[in-house]
C-alpha cells in the first residue's frame, strides 16, 4: 500500500473517530477497499495513523524484530493483516513485510504459495517466510518503492509510449503467472507500481493474495465474488471460475485508463453493466482518446469482450502485440499518398511485406540485444562503468523484456536508491566516476524514491536555480543525504562536512573513534601561489604563527635553529621545492610540496584555520571508495595542478588521494606525524592506508590542506593516535609438535598441473613474457602465472618467484602488471622472474577480503602457499628453468606471507624480503608469523623503510629479523631513509639484491 492510499485511510480513520455518528455518510461513495481498511483500521488499531508507525504487532508485544528482520513502520493494512516497512539486518536491505492477524490463514498461504513459484522483472518478489515465536505469520517481499499506477493516473493519461511499454510489460507478468497457474484475480492500477526513473521506469505487479493457483480446491464459496468490483470480468461478478481471460479483462481497463486517463464507465463496474445490458456497447477507447492508434483501440476492444471465448485467450500474445504497436510507432514514418484505389493483390503484398519487415526488425532486435548489448554491458562493468552498462540494459529490457537472461543480468548489478537534500526542489545527476567527460544522467529533483541505480560509484551533481552546483562523489547507498545548502558562512574554497560520531577501521591502527564537530574543509590543497602570500607576508619570521614544540630525533630546538631548516636550496626560508623564495615558474595552481608538519601547521594559522585531524580527513574520503579513486587520482609519477585529476571525494574535496600526501593533526605513539592520502610518487595502497614521518620532513610529495571547525576538537580527536601493538618480545613460537600440526595444515598433494600455455604476450629489448595457467591445487581454481625470460643470457636461468604488495589487490587486470619497479632489474641481470596471480589480486580479486588476523586470511595465506609451491612444480617441468637455483623476492604483503612460504619450502636458495614485518594484530593459530619464523634457515636479506608507519623498525621488522632462523652470517637487514615503499630509492635497492642474489644463487655470466 502506497503512502499517498495510506494518508487517504488515516484522515478518514481521524474524521470518523472525532465524529462517529457520521461515520456511514463520510464512508459513502468511498472506495470500497479503503473503507474495508478504514474499519479494519477502527476494528483492531494496531497501529497509529497520525504516524503510520506500527506500536505492536497483533498477539506480540512489540515490534521492533521478526526474526532477523527488523519492523521499521506500518505503510498499509488489508483484510489479511498490514504491510510494513523493514530491514533485513543480515544484508542490510530493505524489505516489505506482510503480516497475517492469524496463523498462516488460506489466503496468506496462497499468496505466499503464489508468489514463491514466480520469478519475473514485474512482479514482486517473495524473499521469505516466517512465523514469529508470538504466533504471527509473515511474508518478506521485495520492497517495491514507487508511485501506483492509481496514484499517477490521477495526474492525467499517460503517454502512448507509457501505456504501450507498461501495457506489455504487465501483461508479460500475467503471463509468467498464467504459465505456473496463477490466476490473479485482482488485477488494477493500486495493485500496480511504477518505479524507476526516466526511461527505465517499470512496472511491478503486487498482491496476489486473491490469486488462484492451479488445481486448487477453491476457498471462496459457490457463487461468491471475489476481486475489486469496479475491474471484475462479467464472469467474476457471476461468482464463475475465473481463468487467465478474466484477468485479461481487468488488462484492458487498466489500459483503457492509462490511455484515456479514466475508466470506461467511471465510477461503475464495466462488467456488472455487461450483464444488465445485453445491447451495452462499451465506448471505444479512440472516442475518449483521438492520437490512439487503431491497433490499440481494437486491442483493448477485444480484451473488453463479455463473452471470455471472444476475448484474447493468452497474455504473452496481447504483450507481443502491445510491443509490436510500440515498435511501428517508434519507426520513422513513411510519406505516402493514399491511391483512391489500391489492386487486391497489391494491397496483400503490402502487408505481407510489412509484417516480414517488423518481424525482421524484431529479430534484429533481439540478435542485436543477445549479441550485442549483453556481451557490451558485461565489458562495460568490468571497465568500471556501471552507469554506461545500465542504460545499454534499459535498452536491452525494452527489446526482450521478461527475458531471463536480461532479467538475471539486471539483477546482479542493480539496486533503488533514495535521494533527499537539504534543499528541496535541488536537480539531482550522476556520471560514472572514471568516465568524468561522459554525460551526465539526470536522475529526478529531490526528495525522491525508488530510483533504480546500478551498483556503483559515481559523481553526483547538484543544481538549483539561485543556490548554485555543487559536485561530489559519497559512496552509493539505499538512502543518500545530501548538504546541498551548507551554512552561509563557509568560506570560498571550501566544502561543509557534518559533524557527528565518527568511527572506522584503519589499516595498521585498529579501530578509531571521536566526536566530530562540523568543519569545512579546502576544497583543493594549498598551491604554491597561496602559499607565497604566507612567504610574502613575513610568515617565516612571526612566532605566532608556530604554535608547537620543536622536536627533532627527541630533542628539542629553538626557534632560531628550526628556522634554518625550513629554508629552499638558495638559502631563502620557503618549501624545499622553491628557488629564491618563489615557487618554480608555471606551477602557481599546483600544491606546494616540500614542506614540514611545522610549515603546514604555521601555515593554517596564518588563516585561522588547523590542519585535519586524523577522523576528520578519514571522515572526507572513504576507505570503500578506494578502488575507485585511486583509478582517478594522480599516482602518475609526476605533481599535477590542484583539481586536474577530477579526482573528488564523499563531500567535494579534490585530491584527498594522490598528488601530494597531505599532513594530518595528530601525532603517533613515536612522536612521528601522520600524513595521508599517498602522492604522486609512492604506492596507490597509500591511498588509504596511513603514514608517519618526522615532523621536519620536507619530502617533495609533502603537501596539506586546511579545516576550519566550527566548534573546538575534542582532546580525544587531537590526541596521538597509538597503533595496534604486539610486543614480540613476550611471544614465544609454537613447539615442534604443534609446528607439525601447522605444517599439515599447508600441505598439498602434487596433482597434475594441467598446463595451458598461451606463449609469448609480451616482447622488450630486456625480456620475453611468456603466460600459462596451472591447477593451483584447491577448489578447481586455476592460477595465471607470467614467465620473465631474459634475452642475452643462456639457459637454464636462475629464477625468482615474485609475491607483490598490496598494491596489485585493487588492480583490475593482470595484463598491466603492478609493482614491476620492485623487480625488473633482476630480470635485466639475466634471471628469470615467475609472477603468480595471487588469489585476491587482479582479476583474481574477491569482495570483502578478511583483514589480517582473521580465520578467513589463514585460508588464503594457505591457498596462497599453495599457489608458490605449485609454481615451483611448474617451473621444474621448464628445462630451461635451472631447478636448483630458485629464489623469493616478496614486497610488503609479499613479506609478510612469504615469511610462512619460505619457511615451509626448502626448494628456494636464497630469499628476499622488501618493506615488510610482523603484523601488530591479533591473529589466530596456523598463521602467526612467529611460529614460522625460526623455521626459516635460509640466506635472507630483509630491506626496509627506517619511517615505515605500516611495519615499524622497532616493533614489527627488528622483530622479525631477529627471529629469523637464518644463520647470523647469511642474515642481512638494510635501512633507507624511506617511508613504506623502498622502491623510492631505486638505484641502490637493486644494488644490494642482486649482490645478495650473487652470492647465494651464483653470479650471473
Amino acid at each position: 500500500m502506497t503512502q499517498e492510499r495510506w494518508r487517504k485511510i488515516e484522515a478518514l480513520y481521524h474524521a470518523v473517530q472525532n465524529d462517529p455518528a457520521r461515520s456511514e455518510a463520510l464512508l459513502s461513495g468511498v472506495d470500497e477497499e479503503v473503507r474495508r481498511e478504514v474499519n479494519a483500521l477502527l476494528a483492531s488499531p494496531a497501529a497509529d495513523p497520525a504516524t503510520g508507525t506500527m506500536t505492536k504487532l497483533p498477539g506480540s508485544g512489540a515490534m521492533e524484530q521478526l526474526g532477523p528482520y527488523q519492523v521499521l513502520a506500518c505503510i498499509g493494512r488489508g483484510g489479511m493483516g498490514q504491510v510494513f516497512r523493514g530491514l533485513d539486518t543480515r544484508l542490510d536491505r530493505p524489505v516489505a513485510i506482510k503480516t497475517s492477524d492469524d496463523r498462516f490463514t488460506n489466503r496468506f498461504e496462497r499468496e505466499a504459495r503464489a508468489i514463491s513459484s514466480l520469478n519475473h522483472p514485474h512482479i514482486c518478489t517473495l524473499y521469505d517466510v516466517g512465523t514469529a515465536s508470538s504466533g504471527i505469520s509473515y511474508l518478506v517481499m521485495e520492497l517495491v518503492e514507487g508511485e501506483t499506477l492509481a496514484a499517477l493516473l490521477t495526474k492525467g493519461a499517460l503517454s502512448l509510449e507509457n501505456t504501450l511499454r507498461y501495457g506489455a510489460q504487465i501483461a508479460n507478468a500475467l503471463a509468467a503467472a498464467h504459465s505456473k497457474g496463477i490466476v490473479h484475480r485482482d488485477l488494477k492500477p493500486s495493485n500496480i507500481m511504477v518505479t524507476g526513473f526516466g526511461a527505465g521506469k517499470g512496472i511491478k505487479v503486487l498482491d496476489f493474495g486473491l490469486a488462484k493457483l492451479d488445481g486448487e480446491i477453491s476457498l471462496t464459496a459457490p457463487n461468491a465474488v471475489v476481486g475489486t468490483p469496479a475491474y471484475m470480468a462479467p464472469e467474476q461478478v457471476e461468482g464463475s471460475e475465473a481463468d487467465a481471460c478474466t484477468d485479461l479483462f481487468a488488462l484492458g481497463l487498466v489500459l483503457y485508463e492509462m490511455a484515456a486517463g479514466k475508466p470506461p464507465c467511471p465510477g461503475k463496474s464495466l462488467g456488472r453493466m455487461l450483464i444488465v445490458g445485453a445491447s451495452l456497447e462499451v465506448p471505444r477507447l479512440s472516442q475518449q482518446c483521438l492520437a490512439v492508434p487503431q491497433s490499440l483501440d481494437s486491442l483493448v476492444s477485444k480484451l473488453l469482450e463479455k463473452n471470455p471465448a471472444d476475448r484474447y485467450q493468452s497474455a504473452a500474445e496481447v504483450a507481443a502485440e502491445l510491443s509490436a504497436i510500440e515498435t511501428a510507432l517508434s519507426a520513422p514514418a513513411t510519406s505516402w499518398r493514399r491511391k483512391s484505389v489500391l489492386v487486391s493483390a497489391a494491397l496483400a503484398a503490402l502487408l505481407v511485406a510489412l509484417a516480414v519487415g517488423w518481424l525482421y526488425q524484431r529479430s534484429a532486435r533481439q540478435r542485436w540485444t543477445l549479441e550485442v548489448a549483453i556481451p557490451e554491458i558485461s565489458k562495460l562493468r568490468e571497465e568500471t562503468k556501471p552507469l554506461a552498462a545500465y542504460l545499454l540494459l534499459l535498452r536491452a529490457e525494452q527489446n526482450l523484456p521478461g527475458d531471463p537472461r536480461v532479467t538475471q543480468l539486471a539483477g546482479s548489478f542493480t539496486r533503488t536508491t533514495s535521494v533527499k537534500s537539504s534543499t528541496p526542489g535541488t536537480k539531482v545527476e550522476i556520471q560514472d566516476y572514471l568516465s568524468p567527460e561522459s554525460p551526465w544522467v539526470l536522475l529526478g529533483t529531490t526528495p525522491f524514491e525508488h530510483v533504480r541505480l546500478p551498483d556503483g560509484y559515481f559523481r553526483w551533481k547538484l543544481s538549483k536555480t539561485g543556490v548554485g552546483e555543487f559536485l561530489a562523489a559519497p559512496v552509493t547507498s539505499g538512502s543518500m543525504h545530501f548538504y546541498f545548502e551548507p551554512p552561509k558562512d563557509v568560506a570560498a574554497g571550501m566544502v561543509y562536512v557534518p559533524g557527528g560520531p565518527w568511527a572506522n577501521m584503519i589499516g595498521f591502527i585498529g579501530w578509531v573513534g571521536f566526536q566530530l564537530p562540523a568543519f569545512d574543509m579546502d576544497r583543493f590543497e594549498v598551491t604554491n601561489q597561496e602559499y607565497q602570500k604566507f612567504v610574502d607576508a613575513g610568515g617565516y619570521q612571526k612566532r605566532d604563527y608556530w604554535k608547537d614544540k620543536f622536536l627533532k630525533d627527541g630533542k628539542e630546538l629553538t626557534w632560531e635553529q628550526s628556522m634554518d631548516l625550513f629554508r629552499d636550496p638558495t638559502g631563502r626560508p620557503g618549501p624545499s621545492t622553491w628557488e629564491a623564495g618563489h615557487f618554480p615558474q608555471g606551477k602557481a595552481n599546483f600544491p606546494v610540496s616540500g614542506v614540514s608538519w611545522y610549515e603546514a601547521s604555521a601555515y593554517t594559522a596564518f588563516l585561522g584555520k588547523s590542519l585535519p585531524a586524523l577522523g576528520e580527513w578519514y571522515k572526507a574520503v572513504s576507505a570503500k571508495t578506494a578502488r575507485y579513486t585511486t583509478k582517478q587520482s594522480n599516482f602518475g609519477g609526476k605533481p599535477m595542478a590542484v583539481g586536474a585529476s577530477r579526482a573528488v571525494s564523499d563531500y567535494g574535496s579534490y585530491d584527498l588521494t594522490g598528488n601530494v600526501r597531505e599532513w594530518s593533526l595528530n601525532a603517533t605513539g613515536e612522536g612521528r606525524r601522520f600524513i595521508l592520502g599517498g602522492a604522486w610518487g609512492t604506492q596507490t595502497y597509500q591511498a588509504y592506508l596511513p603514514e608517519a614521518l618526522p615532523p621536519f620532513d620536507r619530502s617533495a610529495m609533502n603537501g596539506f590542506r586546511g579545516v576550519r571547525n566550527r566548534e573546538p576538537l575534542s582532546p580525544a580527536a587531537a590526541a596521538p593516535v597509538v597503533r595496534q601493538q604486539r610486543d614480540y618480545s613476550k611471544v614465544k613460537p609454537a613447539s615442534d609438535e604443534v609446528f607439525k600440526v601447522y605444517q599439515s595444515l599447508y600441505a598439498y598433494d602434487k596433482r597434475p598441473l594441467n598446463v595451458k600455455a598461451e606463449g609469448v604476450v609480451e616482447e622488450t629489448a630486456d625480456w620475453t613474457k611468456e603466460k600459462i595457467t596451472i591447477d593451483a591445487g584447491y577448489e578447481r581454481e586455476r592460477l595465471p602465472v607470467y614467465v620473465f625470460l631474459p634475452k642475452n643470457v643462456s639457459p637454464p636461468y636462475q629464477t625468482v618467484v615474485f609475491f607483490p604488495s598490496a598494491r596489485v589487490n585493487t588492480m583490475p587486470d593482470s595484463r598491466n602488471l603492478g609493482d614491476m619497479d620492485f623487480v625488473d632489474y633482476v630480470i635485466k641481470s639475466g634471471r628469470a622472474l615467475a609472477y603468480p596471480i595471487y588469489r585476491v589480486t587482479y582479476e583474481r580479486h574477491l569482495p570483502g577480503d578478511a583483514l589480517p588476523g582473521a580465520v578467513d586470511d589463514r585460508n588464503l595465506t594457505i591457498q596462497e602457499s599453495k599457489e608458490v609451491r605449485r609454481t615451483l612444480d611448474y617451473l621444474e617441468t621448464r628445462r630451461d628453468i635451472d631447478r636448483n637455483k630458485f629464489g623469493y623476492l616478496g614486497v610488503s604483503q609479499g613479506t609478510a606471507c612469504g615469511v610462512i612460504v619460505t619457511a615451509l619450502e626448502d626448494r628456494f636458495k636464497a630469499v628476499v624480503f622488501l618493506d615488510g614485518g610482523f603484523f601488530l594484530s591479533p591473529t589466530v593459530e596456523g598463521r602467526d608469523q612467529s611460529d614460522f619464523a625460526p623455521r626459516l634457515k635460509k640466506p635472507v636479506l630483509m630491506i626496509n623503510g627506517k619511517y615505515d608507519f605500516t611495519f615499524p623498525p622497532d616493533e614489527s621488522q627488528l622483530p622479525m629479523f631477529r627471529m629469523l632462523g637464518t644463520p647470523p652470517a647469511d642474515k642481512f637487514r638494510k635501512v633507507f631513509e624511506t617511508p613504506h615503499d623502498v622502491s623510492q630509492m631505486k638505484p641502490a635497492l637493486a644494488k644490494e639484491v642482486l649482490a645478495f642474489l650473487d652470492k647465494y644463487l651464483g653470479r650471473i655470466n
